[in-house]
């Protein structure tokens, strides 16, 4: 993006017309905005009775290390996949910093991994 072409009519027509996205770049965020995160999980094994893998991932929202939201856990059978929550509305979040959580879990291999990544909320 050509920071010297950022006005709104630039925009509409990245976007197109009838657009409700916006872009947003960075992890600062205000009330009237939403969240939506991906992540990728891949090395899942594969059991080779069934050729299937059974990875299972889920999100959550922290806030000063108490959950403040908690996404359904998503289970996959492939030994790669995307996992995705959101659009998550943020009305009603109060102004401060959050933490996204991913928990995600190889079935098969009982190991887990935790990623975390940070963001904040302003009015």
């Amino acid at each position: 993006m050509d920071p010297a072409r950022n006005d709104k009519s630039h925009r509409r027509q990245k976007q197109g017309k009838n657009s409700k996205r916006k872009l947003q770049f960075g992890n600062v965020f205000t009330t009237k905005d939403a969240l939506q995160v991906a992540a990728v999980l891949h090395g899942g094994e594969l059991d080779p009775a069934t050729g299937k893998s059974s990875l299972r991932a889920a999100f959550s929202i922290l806030k000063e290390g108490k959950p403040v939201a908690k996404g359904a856990d998503q289970v996959f059978e492939t030994a790669s996949a995307v996992a995705s929550v959101g659009p998550v509305p943020l009305f009603g979040y109060a102004p401060g910093r959050y933490l996204v959580r991913l928990d995600a879990t190889d079935g098969r291999t009982r190991k887990s991994e935790t990623r975390e990544i940070a963001f904040e909320v302003r009015e």
